[in-house]
């Protein structure tokens, strides 16, 4: 999302939509003219031409005020943190759970605690999981793409260098279309990107720097891009067009009190601005 503004330079007479979704959008049909679609069923998508973007990894992620003293050094440094968890849909094949790291661990460590006598925290949507973890709330397991911008900026760590397999991202486009240069110039340039240098941005704990609302993971993106009338490509995160501006009081909210995080009214039972 962050390097969408490159592309409307580049390409300004095509006007821009971005959509996010938990379908796979039908490119036969012509509900779409190119997706990136993250393949948590780890095989290839096979309506179309399919590209590799890139793929990503899951690292034990917190908070710097977690760490004072740095990266921890084993399992055991795990005690008295919350593990903070995300949902994975059923159909999604192997996702990188804290089950499964910690099934790892133990393959190279000797002293690893029990899952169960740990403290933990669910969410069904990962933005709260990852707000919760920039909060200092725990330390939760996300990809590197997709908090790119967070450690980047210092604002997120990670707290272990044992990180877990992800998914591959695909551009993928239907044989034939009648505007194939158009939609190639846009999966050239996704590829020609893609390991750029993401543009700055403001990025606070609490403040709401990352997407208001993403997808569930079983189709994190699946976006398009239209050249009669509309333009559409996606990033994850984003439903509909382009975010609307909301009213500060509207939203999940932010405070101490509301550690779910779920929209629901304060636990503290007054009303404030969500950040």
């Amino acid at each position: 999302m962050p390097r969408l503004p490159a592309w409307r330079n580049l390409h300004p007479a095509a006007p821009l939509e971005v959509i996010g979704t938990d379908s796979v959008v039908d490119l036969k049909a012509g509900d779409s003219d190119v997706a990136i679609r993250y393949a948590t069923n780890r095989t290839v998508p096979q309506d179309g031409i399919a590209e590799d973007l890139l793929s990503d990894t899951f690292w034990p992620i917190c908070s710097p005020q977690l760490l004072p003293s740095g990266r921890m050094k084993r399992p055991a440094d795990l005690k008295g943190h919350v593990l903070i968890h995300c949902y994975w849909s059923p159909t999604d094949l192997d996702p990188p759970t804290w089950q499964s790291w910690f099934a790892q661990a133990r393959r190279k460590w000797r002293r690893v605690p029990t899952f169960k006598d740990m403290q933990h925290l669910s969410f069904r949507e990962e933005l709260h999981a990852i707000e919760a973890v920039i909060a200092g709330q725990g330390i939760g397991i996300f990809s590197d793409v997709l908090v790119a911008h967070e450690l980047a900026a210092g604002t997120l760590v990670k707290a272990f260098d044992l990180h877990l397999p992800g998914y591959h991202f695909y551009v993928v486009r239907r044989y034939g279309h009648p505007r194939e240069k158009t939609i190639s110039a846009f999966a050239n340039w996704a590829q020609s990107v893609k390991y750029d240098a993401l543009p700055h941005r403001r990025v606070e704990a609490g403040v709401g720097s990352l997407p208001r609302r993403m997808p569930h993971k079983a189709n994190r993106i699946d976006a398009a891009q239209r050249t009669k009338e509309e333009c559409h490509s996606s990033r994850t995160g984003y439903e509909g067009t382009l975010p609307v501006p909301q009213d500060p009081l509207s939203g999940p909210c932010r405070c101490t009190a509301c550690t779910e995080l779920s929209g629901a009214a304060c636990r503290s039972g007054t009303q404030h601005p969500t950040g």
